[in-house]
Protein backbone atom coordinates (compact mmCIF):
# COMPACT_ATOMS: atom_id res chain seq x y z
CA UNK A 1 0.00 0.00 0.00
CA UNK A 2 2.80 2.26 0.23
CA UNK A 3 2.24 3.86 -3.58
CA UNK A 4 -1.28 4.67 -2.39
CA UNK A 5 -0.04 6.57 0.58
CA UNK A 6 3.12 7.87 -1.98
CA UNK A 7 -0.31 9.10 -4.51
CA UNK A 8 -1.94 10.64 -1.77
CA UNK A 9 0.86 12.82 -0.60
CA UNK A 10 1.13 13.41 -4.84
CA UNK A 11 -2.56 14.57 -5.14
CA UNK A 12 -2.24 16.75 -1.77
CA UNK A 13 0.63 18.49 -3.22
CA UNK A 14 -0.41 19.01 -6.75
CA UNK A 15 1.16 21.85 -8.97
CA UNK A 16 0.09 23.72 -12.31
CA UNK A 17 3.65 23.42 -13.40
CA UNK A 18 3.96 19.87 -14.07
CA UNK A 19 0.71 19.80 -16.64
CA UNK A 20 1.22 18.52 -19.58
CA UNK A 21 -1.36 17.13 -22.46
CA UNK A 22 -2.29 13.84 -22.38
CA UNK A 23 -0.84 12.06 -25.57
CA UNK A 24 -3.80 9.56 -26.70
CA UNK A 25 -2.59 8.56 -29.52
CA UNK A 26 0.33 7.02 -27.87
CA UNK A 27 -1.74 4.64 -25.99
CA UNK A 28 -4.45 1.79 -26.08
CA UNK A 29 -7.58 2.23 -23.54
CA UNK A 30 -10.64 3.71 -23.06
CA UNK A 31 -9.68 7.32 -21.90
CA UNK A 32 -7.69 7.27 -24.85
CA UNK A 33 -9.96 6.03 -27.65
CA UNK A 34 -12.40 8.68 -26.04
CA UNK A 35 -10.00 12.04 -26.52
CA UNK A 36 -9.07 10.44 -29.97
CA UNK A 37 -12.99 10.19 -30.87
CA UNK A 38 -12.82 13.92 -29.59
CA UNK A 39 -10.12 15.41 -31.51
CA UNK A 40 -12.36 14.82 -34.18
CA UNK A 41 -15.54 15.38 -33.04
CA UNK A 42 -16.59 11.60 -33.50
CA UNK A 43 -18.63 11.44 -29.85
CA UNK A 44 -20.96 9.30 -31.97
CA UNK A 45 -18.72 6.83 -33.08
CA UNK A 46 -20.63 3.38 -32.63
CA UNK A 47 -17.35 2.22 -31.28
CA UNK A 48 -17.03 4.52 -28.64
CA UNK A 49 -20.87 3.93 -27.58
CA UNK A 50 -20.77 0.72 -27.73
CA UNK A 51 -17.66 0.56 -25.06
CA UNK A 52 -19.25 2.81 -22.18
CA UNK A 53 -22.02 0.86 -22.72
CA UNK A 54 -20.65 -2.22 -21.61
CA UNK A 55 -18.12 -0.35 -19.38
CA UNK A 56 -21.61 1.18 -17.43
CA UNK A 57 -23.16 -2.19 -17.90
CA UNK A 58 -20.68 -3.88 -15.64
CA UNK A 59 -21.54 -4.19 -11.72
CA UNK A 60 -18.54 -2.16 -11.00
CA UNK A 61 -16.92 0.66 -12.69
CA UNK A 62 -13.88 -0.36 -14.38
CA UNK A 63 -11.01 0.64 -16.95
CA UNK A 64 -7.95 0.38 -17.83
CA UNK A 65 -4.54 2.67 -17.16
CA UNK A 66 -4.03 5.52 -18.98
CA UNK A 67 -0.64 4.48 -19.20
CA UNK A 68 -0.01 1.34 -18.18
CA UNK A 69 -2.97 0.04 -20.70
CA UNK A 70 -2.04 -3.75 -19.77
CA UNK A 71 -3.50 -2.95 -16.33
CA UNK A 72 -6.98 -3.18 -15.40
CA UNK A 73 -8.25 -0.68 -12.63
CA UNK A 74 -11.27 -0.58 -10.51
CA UNK A 75 -13.23 2.71 -8.99
CA UNK A 76 -12.74 2.67 -5.68
CA UNK A 77 -13.39 6.48 -4.07
CA UNK A 78 -15.19 9.40 -5.82
CA UNK A 79 -14.95 13.30 -4.41
CA UNK A 80 -16.90 16.42 -5.31
CA UNK A 81 -16.37 19.61 -4.15
CA UNK A 82 -20.28 19.76 -3.56
CA UNK A 83 -23.44 18.15 -4.31
CA UNK A 84 -24.60 20.12 -7.50
CA UNK A 85 -21.20 20.93 -8.66
CA UNK A 86 -20.57 19.17 -12.68
CA UNK A 87 -16.80 18.53 -11.45
CA UNK A 88 -16.03 15.30 -10.11
CA UNK A 89 -13.21 13.34 -9.22
CA UNK A 90 -12.64 9.46 -9.81
CA UNK A 91 -9.70 7.34 -7.83
CA UNK A 92 -9.15 4.44 -9.68
CA UNK A 93 -6.52 1.07 -7.99
CA UNK A 94 -5.53 -2.44 -9.61
CA UNK A 95 -6.38 -5.27 -7.58
CA UNK A 96 -2.49 -5.20 -6.73
CA UNK A 97 -2.30 -1.52 -5.21
CA UNK A 98 0.07 -0.64 -7.41
CA UNK A 99 -1.44 1.80 -10.21
CA UNK A 100 -3.68 4.39 -8.77
CA UNK A 101 -4.49 7.04 -10.36
CA UNK A 102 -7.27 9.96 -10.53
CA UNK A 103 -9.28 11.24 -13.30
CA UNK A 104 -11.36 14.88 -12.62
CA UNK A 105 -14.59 15.06 -14.54
CA UNK A 106 -16.25 18.49 -16.26
CA UNK A 107 -18.12 18.15 -19.46
CA UNK A 108 -16.58 15.20 -20.71
CA UNK A 109 -14.82 12.12 -19.19
CA UNK A 110 -11.33 12.31 -18.11
CA UNK A 111 -10.74 15.89 -18.47
CA UNK A 112 -7.56 15.91 -16.30
CA UNK A 113 -5.82 12.55 -14.87
CA UNK A 114 -3.30 12.34 -12.46
CA UNK A 115 -0.60 8.70 -11.85
CA UNK A 116 2.17 8.53 -10.09
CA UNK A 117 4.10 9.85 -12.73
CA UNK A 118 2.31 12.41 -14.77
CA UNK A 119 0.06 14.90 -14.30
CA UNK A 120 -2.28 15.32 -17.72
CA UNK A 121 -4.94 17.47 -19.04
CA UNK A 122 -7.67 16.96 -21.72
CA UNK A 123 -6.45 19.11 -25.12
CA UNK A 124 -9.62 20.75 -24.70
CA UNK A 125 -8.85 22.75 -21.50
CA UNK A 126 -5.05 23.88 -22.31
CA UNK A 127 -5.85 27.03 -23.81
CA UNK A 128 -4.97 30.49 -22.54
CA UNK A 129 -8.52 31.61 -22.08
CA UNK A 130 -9.83 32.32 -18.36
CA UNK A 131 -12.03 29.56 -18.38
CA UNK A 132 -9.40 27.19 -18.75
CA UNK A 133 -6.78 28.67 -16.92
CA UNK A 134 -9.05 28.82 -13.62
CA UNK A 135 -9.91 25.24 -14.31
CA UNK A 136 -6.25 24.01 -14.28
CA UNK A 137 -5.75 25.93 -11.13
CA UNK A 138 -8.98 24.46 -9.56
CA UNK A 139 -7.79 20.70 -10.35
CA UNK A 140 -5.17 20.93 -7.59
CA UNK A 141 -7.75 22.82 -5.81
CA UNK A 142 -9.54 19.60 -6.21
CA UNK A 143 -7.11 17.08 -5.45
CA UNK A 144 -5.83 18.89 -2.62
CA UNK A 145 -9.39 18.89 -1.00
CA UNK A 146 -9.85 15.42 -2.02
CA UNK A 147 -6.83 14.13 -0.72
CA UNK A 148 -7.92 14.90 3.19
CA UNK A 149 -10.54 12.58 2.58
CA UNK A 150 -7.93 9.97 1.75
CA UNK A 151 -6.75 7.16 3.93
CA UNK A 152 -5.23 3.61 3.63
CA UNK A 153 -7.91 2.73 6.16
CA UNK A 154 -11.19 3.26 3.88
CA UNK A 155 -9.06 2.94 0.49
CA UNK A 156 -9.03 -1.33 -0.81
CA UNK A 157 -9.99 -3.13 -4.17
CA UNK A 158 -13.67 -4.34 -3.24
CA UNK A 159 -16.43 -5.37 -5.08
CA UNK A 160 -18.42 -1.91 -4.43
CA UNK A 161 -21.39 -1.18 -6.52
CA UNK A 162 -21.96 2.20 -7.56
CA UNK A 163 -24.50 5.03 -8.82
CA UNK A 164 -24.04 7.45 -11.11
CA UNK A 165 -23.75 10.94 -10.76
CA UNK A 166 -26.07 13.11 -12.67
CA UNK A 167 -25.80 16.48 -10.72
CA UNK A 168 -24.84 19.81 -12.50
CA UNK A 169 -25.11 23.21 -11.79
CA UNK A 170 -25.84 24.42 -15.67
CA UNK A 171 -28.80 22.88 -17.02
CA UNK A 172 -27.20 23.29 -20.96
CA UNK A 173 -24.28 20.79 -19.93
CA UNK A 174 -26.66 18.66 -17.73
CA UNK A 175 -29.03 18.13 -21.09
CA UNK A 176 -25.93 17.88 -23.51
CA UNK A 177 -22.99 16.27 -21.52
CA UNK A 178 -24.89 13.93 -19.24
CA UNK A 179 -28.49 13.37 -20.05
CA UNK A 180 -27.94 13.03 -23.48
CA UNK A 181 -25.70 9.84 -22.96
CA UNK A 182 -27.81 8.37 -20.37
CA UNK A 183 -30.78 7.98 -22.85
CA UNK A 184 -28.43 7.27 -25.52
CA UNK A 185 -26.68 4.36 -24.39
CA UNK A 186 -29.87 3.14 -23.04
CA UNK A 187 -28.73 2.45 -19.46
CA UNK A 188 -30.66 0.94 -16.63
CA UNK A 189 -28.10 1.85 -13.89
CA UNK A 190 -29.42 3.64 -10.40
CA UNK A 191 -28.63 7.56 -10.27
CA UNK A 192 -27.43 9.21 -7.24
CA UNK A 193 -30.73 11.08 -5.78
CA UNK A 194 -29.83 14.80 -6.13
CA UNK A 195 -31.51 17.57 -7.48
CA UNK A 196 -31.50 17.19 -11.19
CA UNK A 197 -33.46 19.52 -13.91
CA UNK A 198 -35.03 16.51 -15.56
CA UNK A 199 -35.76 12.94 -14.52
CA UNK A 200 -36.68 10.38 -17.16
CA UNK A 201 -39.56 8.05 -15.84
CA UNK A 202 -36.89 5.19 -16.50
CA UNK A 203 -34.14 6.66 -14.05
CA UNK A 204 -33.96 5.14 -10.73
CA UNK A 205 -33.09 6.95 -8.17
CA UNK A 206 -30.98 5.60 -5.18
CA UNK A 207 -27.61 7.01 -2.19
CA UNK A 208 -24.45 5.43 -2.56
CA UNK A 209 -21.35 6.52 -1.70
CA UNK A 210 -19.56 5.34 -4.93
CA UNK A 211 -21.27 7.97 -7.27
CA UNK A 212 -19.64 7.97 -11.06
CA UNK A 213 -19.68 10.73 -13.37
CA UNK A 214 -21.17 10.22 -17.12
CA UNK A 215 -19.42 12.93 -18.98
CA UNK A 216 -19.06 12.14 -22.59
CA UNK A 217 -18.88 15.36 -23.82
CA UNK A 218 -21.51 17.27 -26.02
CA UNK A 219 -24.18 15.08 -27.38
CA UNK A 220 -26.29 15.21 -30.21
CA UNK A 221 -28.76 18.61 -30.75
CA UNK A 222 -31.16 16.24 -30.79
CA UNK A 223 -33.52 16.52 -27.38
CA UNK A 224 -37.13 14.82 -28.92
CA UNK A 225 -36.25 12.48 -26.52
CA UNK A 226 -37.31 14.69 -23.13
CA UNK A 227 -40.56 15.23 -25.38
CA UNK A 228 -41.41 12.04 -25.76
CA UNK A 229 -40.59 11.36 -22.10
CA UNK A 230 -42.84 14.34 -20.82
CA UNK A 231 -45.82 13.33 -23.20
CA UNK A 232 -45.26 9.67 -21.67
CA UNK A 233 -46.03 11.08 -18.08
CA UNK A 234 -48.60 13.26 -19.27
CA UNK A 235 -50.56 10.70 -20.93
CA UNK A 236 -50.34 8.31 -17.90
CA UNK A 237 -51.37 10.91 -15.37
CA UNK A 238 -53.89 12.98 -17.15
CA UNK A 239 -56.98 11.45 -17.05
CA UNK A 240 -58.59 10.19 -19.89
CA UNK A 241 -61.69 11.85 -19.78
CA UNK A 242 -59.91 15.04 -19.11
CA UNK A 243 -57.90 14.56 -22.27
CA UNK A 244 -60.95 14.19 -24.43
CA UNK A 245 -62.60 17.27 -23.19
CA UNK A 246 -59.35 19.36 -24.05
CA UNK A 247 -58.14 18.11 -26.93
CA UNK A 248 -60.66 15.46 -28.01
CA UNK A 249 -57.99 12.31 -27.98
CA UNK A 250 -57.52 9.79 -25.48
CA UNK A 251 -53.63 10.39 -25.97
CA UNK A 252 -51.22 13.09 -26.82
CA UNK A 253 -48.68 12.00 -29.55
CA UNK A 254 -45.74 14.27 -30.54
CA UNK A 255 -47.37 14.90 -33.93
CA UNK A 256 -50.40 16.63 -31.95
CA UNK A 257 -47.87 18.62 -29.82
CA UNK A 258 -46.36 19.65 -32.67
CA UNK A 259 -49.63 20.87 -34.29
CA UNK A 260 -50.40 22.47 -30.54
CA UNK A 261 -47.08 24.79 -30.74
CA UNK A 262 -47.55 25.49 -34.87
CA UNK A 263 -50.96 27.27 -33.87
CA UNK A 264 -50.11 29.17 -30.48
CA UNK A 265 -47.12 30.78 -32.92
CA UNK A 266 -49.93 31.78 -35.12
CA UNK A 267 -51.76 33.35 -32.62
CA UNK A 268 -48.55 35.42 -31.34
CA UNK A 269 -47.80 36.17 -35.12
CA UNK A 270 -51.58 38.04 -35.01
Amino acid sequence: MSKIQNFITRLATLNQKDIKLYPYEQYNCEIAFTQKCASVQDNLNPQLLAMWKNIYDQPFFEIHHPTYNEVKTRAIFTYKPNYTSLRNAILFVDRNYQYPFVILNAYDFASAIITLEYFFINERYSSDSQHDIWYRWRICKDCQEMAKSLNLDNLCFQDASYSIDMACERPAHYFQDTLYWYQKLKLSNEVQNTPLFFRLNTMPLTNKSLCIALRLGKGDDNYDFIVRDSLASFNHSVDTQDKLDRFDKEEITMQDLKGLIATQEQREAL
